[in-house]
């Protein structure tokens, strides 16, 4: 199990280019990849987009790639049109001073190959391999969260179950007063033509079993997405919504002083793993 949620980035660097990487991962309902390059390195960007689909499955992640020369060879200074310009701009401010900061200094320097990389590939190489690292440490990092995630989602079950193995054990002496309930309305009026399958009927949307049941099931399904390296976020909020299903079904059935501290309880506690299960990719 992983979160979406996390923060890594890794450097690296060759003969001519360092690269920084880094990655940032929010919640989403759906994988949205978003890659910012600098323009010069555009033709990295789909690679980088494939990548991160080996990596993540689910939820919203922003990629940051910066890149700088290692080589003094790249940044050119004219010192002659730096002199020439100096003289210049003294002569110009002297007669307008307003122009104070509007002069531009675009032509004392030139990065060579700046927007045309002579090797594409070393630096796509470069990129992609510096990317790679981040997003190791990007996934390690989403498997600690989702580590803790698992650990609070275990601990709300074993509670749920422990009121579930509750109610299950009260139901025969609650059976037992709703049955004196039942003789008693029968013995006080005279109900013609009623016979021991109507009040079966009538008495059978009363009876739990099933709902403890099918939330025990639904337990066990959530139990065995724990440990799994796939994105079992989906599945976990259904199965989620079915637990809660059952339970908000006991609410309305059972109206017994008894248990009702318990079902409010197991009813925050689905809450709390709902909102946990929507960080899990």
């Amino acid at each position: 199990m992983k979160s979406m949620t996390g923060f890594a980035e890794a450097t690296g660097q060759n003969d001519v280019y360092s690269v920084s990487v880094s990655v940032k991962g929010v919640n989403s309902r759906h994988l949205d990849i978003n890659v910012r390059v600098p323009g010069f390195a555009y033709f990295v960007e789909y690679d980088i987009r494939s990548l991160v689909k080996d990596f993540v499955r689910r939820g919203k992640v922003d990629i940051y790639v910066s890149i700088r020369w290692t080589s003094d060879e790249a940044l050119e200074i004219h010192w002659d049109t730096i002199h020439s310009y100096m003289k210049t701009i003294e002569e110009v401010l002297a007669m307008h001073p307003t122009l104070q900061g509007v002069i531009s200094f675009d032509d004392v320097y030139h990065t060579s190959n700046f927007w045309d990389i002579a090797d594409k590939e070393g630096l796509r190489d470069i990129v992609l391999s510096v990317a790679r690292d981040a997003l190791d440490k990007f996934v390690s990092v989403k498997k600690e969260e989702g580590a803790y995630i698992e650990q609070v989602l275990k601990e709300h079950l074993e509670y749920i179950e422990k009121g579930l193995a509750q109610i299950k054990g009260m139901l025969p002496k609650i059976y037992e007063e709703l049955q004196k309930k039942v003789e008693e309305i029968l013995s006080a009026y005279t109900l013609e033509g009623l016979t021991v399958k109507d009040i079966a009927q009538a008495i059978s949307p009363l009876l739990v079993d099933e709902e403890i049941q099918r939330a025990s099931m639904h337990i066990q399904r959530i139990k065995a997405l724990f440990g799994k390296d796939d994105a079992v976020g989906y599945n976990l909020n259904i199965l989620l919504q079915e637990l809660q299903r059952e339970i908000n079904t006991m609410s309305q059935k059972i109206r017994h002083h008894a248990v009702g501290d318990i079902i409010v309880d197991m009813r925050s506690r689905v809450e709390a793993m709902k909102e946990h299960a929507m960080n899990v990719e």
